[in-house]
């Protein structure tokens, strides 16, 4: 990387910040570039995980339900709820079948 002198750095920035200004478009470097791209990366592959295991959450969910005569939920609105969400419905549904099945 070049240090350049006060007056020259000075002197770049105020021609980026015009170049922006008339582009309408910030100047993005590399370094942020390749930040930007990682972080949309990560996100999908957060999606993704959180979309799998809210999948499997309301599979479970659906299931106990039909083993205790309940009515299901319609998955669209099981799916719209929080991971915490159906995983504390989950829960209540096996702590309620788990009693159910020692009477």
């Amino acid at each position: 990387m070049m240090d350049l002198p006060t007056d020259i750095a000075l002197q770049f920035e105020n021609e980026l910040l015009t170049f922006e200004r008339e582009k309408q478009m910030p100047y993005i470097t590399s370094i942020e570039r390749h930040g930007i791209e990682r972080g949309i990366e990560q996100g999908i592959e957060q999606g993704i995980e959180q979309g799998i295991e809210r999948g499997e959450l309301v599979g479970q969910i659906r299931v106990y339900q039909r083993l205790s005569g309940q009515q299901e939920q319609p998955r669209e609105q099981l799916i719209s709820q929080t991971v915490e969400a159906l995983q504390t419905q989950l829960i209540q549904l096996q702590q309620s079948f788990d009693s159910s099945d020692k009477n």
